[in-house]
């Protein structure tokens, strides 16, 4: 009975051995999935937040020229 209980023992410790491999790699798995998650958020925010803040001077220049051109909403509009 003691022998069989030392055999169980030492193949418990072998499968716990092998659980605790396979969980030190499903945590490294899972936080590389949160760090990639948290880049693939900020590769879709910070585009839009530089859109916002850069664009409108950006849109107002090129509509200024062509108000400009086109004489719209000027001084010089013909009756």
């Amino acid at each position: 009975m003691d022998e069989e209980l030392k055999k169980l023992l030492e193949d418990n410790l072998a499968k716990n051995e092998e659980i605790y491999q396979i969980s030190q790699k499903l945590k490294s798995y899972l936080l590389l999935a949160q760090i990639m998650s948290i880049v693939r958020i900020l590769i879709i925010v910070v585009p839009i937040i530089l859109a916002i803040l850069y664009l409108p001077p950006f849109l107002e220049s090129i509509f200024g020229q062509y108000r400009e051109i086109l004489n719209i909403g000027g001084k010089n509009l013909p009756l």
